[in-house]
């Protein structure tokens, strides 16, 4: 995570495809995902005009390619940093309406 943040674009905080691909081998990780994966997997933010293609730092790091197993039926993955805040969320909303203040 810290180092697709290191690539990213200070305004968008998505990282350039160029930057992504040009990233040395590391020893625990490798951007090696093709473009086209990277498009159906919903990580690739499309090139418009001028401006090159980008991926979505937080859609690469819930990917399929960083799960370190998987199978027909279950997946070993990264976990997701949001989910405990969800959970607090829905634990503090357990009625139809919730003032502000208590979230």
């Amino acid at each position: 995570r810290s180092a697709l943040h290191g690539l990213a674009d200070a305004v968008t905080g998505h990282v350039p495809l160029s930057r992504f691909y040009g990233e040395p081998s590391h020893a625990n990780f490798q951007f090696t995902e093709s473009e086209e994966y990277l498009r159906k997997a919903g990580i690739l933010v499309e090139a418009t005009g001028s401006q090159e293609a980008e991926v979505l730092i937080a859609n690469y790091l819930l990917g399929p390619s960083n799960c370190i197993a998987s199978t027909e039926y279950f997946a070993v993955c990264c976990l997701n940093q949001c989910e405990d805040i969800l959970s607090d969320l829905e634990s503090i909303s357990s009625g139809l309406s919730v003032p502000l203040a208590d979230v």
